[in-house]
């Protein structure tokens, strides 16, 4: 069986979606099982009217405490994550499922942007989902381990049965990722899954969202990094050349990246100002994008 666990929260506009199109992958009802949990009954109830095998509400301190909770109670031998405010394209699980058949431990997802590149925070997205994907090919071929999407991530169960997610994370993903990279299991990259995303379309939202993203990367355990390293600023820094002769050709498009550049620059100093300087957990850097929702 499939287990696919949907974390939530006040998403009870979105819930129903991203449950509808669990439920139109194509499987038997005997062969998945829809896991919803959210702090909020709204979004119970609304997953529960769309569809949901069960729903459970967690304690509202945060997605990796969720995700604790979705893993108890799951019955599947594979696990896929998501999340309540973005849409799995059709065929994405069991194209997740296939790489779990052919021998992978894990596999990634590939996030799309439903947004338009025709204004900067979109065209901004569409670069960095393109970057990501770049990136992931590359790591997936050559077997060095990558960073899973949290958007759409399939797991075997039994690797995690000892596993929690610490309360305090920024990136359940990132964390998730280093973990199995430490104990050598095999993670697979799954172009193919793709799951559609809307991304935030102001400053003050995009800055919340990329703080929180990048934060988490000063929170993996140093002996984690020191087997495997994929984000950084430095990383990040030796991409900008290539990102500027392959992305966008117009005056626009140009100025637009050199805004990318400063953006990503800035939210790195404000991740480890945050965290490294004024120690501040994940309950007191999180914000609500609702741009995104």
């Amino acid at each position: 069986m499939i287990s696919v666990i949907i974390t939530a929260k006040n998403e009870a506009n979105s819930i129903g979606l991203a449950v509808g199109a669990v439920l139109e992958q194509g499987y038997k009802q005997d062969e998945i099982e829809i896991i919803v949990v959210a702090p909020d009954q709204p979004s119970l109830d609304a997953a529960k009217r769309a569809g949901a095998t069960r729903v459970y509400r967690d304690s509202g301190q945060g997605k990796p405490l969720a995700l604790n909770l979705g893993i108890k109670k799951a019955n599947g031998d594979i696990l896929v994550f998501s999340d309540g405010d973005v849409l799995v394209a059709t065929g994405a699980i069991k194209a997740l499922v296939e790489k779990i058949n052919q021998g992978a431990d894990a596999v990634s997802s590939r996030p799309i942007s439903i947004e338009s590149s025709e204004n900067k925070y979109g065209f901004w997205s569409h670069v960095l989902v393109s970057m990501a994907d770049r990136i992931r090919l590359q790591q997936s071929d050559n077997g060095s381990g990558l960073l899973l999407s949290g958007y759409l991530i399939a797991v075997k169960a039994d690797i995690l049965r000892d596993f929690l997610f610490l309360e305090n994370i920024l990136t359940d993903d990132e964390y998730l990722s280093y973990y199995l990279i430490s104990k050598n299991y095999n993670i697979k990259y799954a172009p193919e899954a793709k799951v559609k995303v809307k991304y935030a379309d102001n400053f003050k939202d995009w800055k919340n969202q990329k703080i929180r993203s990048v934060g988490g990367s000063f929170q993996i355990p140093r002996e984690w990094k020191q087997v495997f390293k994929v984000r950084g600023f430095l990383t990040e820094f030796k991409g900008i050349v290539f990102i500027w002769h392959n992305y966008g050709t117009s005056l626009k498009h140009k100025y637009w990246l050199v805004q990318l550049f400063l953006a990503r620059f800035y939210v790195w100093l404000l991740a480890f100002i945050k965290i490294k300087c004024f120690k501040l957990d994940s309950q007191k850097m999180w914000k609500r994008i609702n741009s995104s929702k």
